[in-house]
């Protein structure tokens, strides 16, 4: 039969699939194989983008030990400074930095957790961070991006203040 010629041979056979026969059904180009792979490279995209939400926290340890170390190195001139306590100094000094950096970094946060929270139903989460801050801000302007950043200044900034005190102190008594 004519099946028979164009399949594997053996009678009943079915006939091998056409070139993109499954398009309609998965609607991409390589049918269905195709569809699985356009989800796999949907899926690492997502994951992607992610990572990409997480990495937003790094910049607030950096403008944190910015702020710690600058602090430090101006003040050692003074006088006043040599007079008192070094905890005293450095907890003072990692508060003031903690302080600066949640304030310079909330936006970013607030941004990535409206892009968690809202997942799929809001266009904030189909762009990327800067483009979603931009846009916070032309929305809400300055009040909508700091929205909810005093209980943040009274929390985050000791646990701060703390963590670079007993790693300096820890650093010079090792030293």
């Amino acid at each position: 039969t004519a099946r028979a010629s164009r399949g594997s041979g053996a009678p009943g056979a079915a006939p091998p699939p056409r070139p993109g026969a499954g398009r309609a059904a998965t609607g991409c180009q390589g049918g269905v194989r195709g569809g699985a792979a356009a989800a796999e490279v949907a899926a690492a995209a997502h994951r992607f983008q992610m990572c990409l939400r997480a990495l937003l926290a790094a910049p607030r340890g950096a403008v944190g030990f910015g702020v710690f170390e600058t602090l430090k190195d101006v003040t050692s001139k003074y006088e006043a400074t040599k007079q008192m306590s070094p905890t005293t100094l450095k907890l003072v000094f990692g508060y003031l930095a903690g302080l600066c950096a949640e304030t310079a970094i909330y936006p970013l946060d607030t941004v990535r957790r409206r892009q968690q929270a809202l997942g799929d139903s809001t266009p904030l989460n189909r762009m990327n961070p800067v483009r979603a801050l931009g846009k916070l801000f032309a929305q809400e302007g300055i009040v909508g991006a700091y929205k909810g950043l005093s209980l943040n200044l009274i929390k985050n900034p000791m646990g701060t203040a703390v963590s670079f005190a007993v790693n300096d102190l820890g650093k010079d008594r090792l030293t």
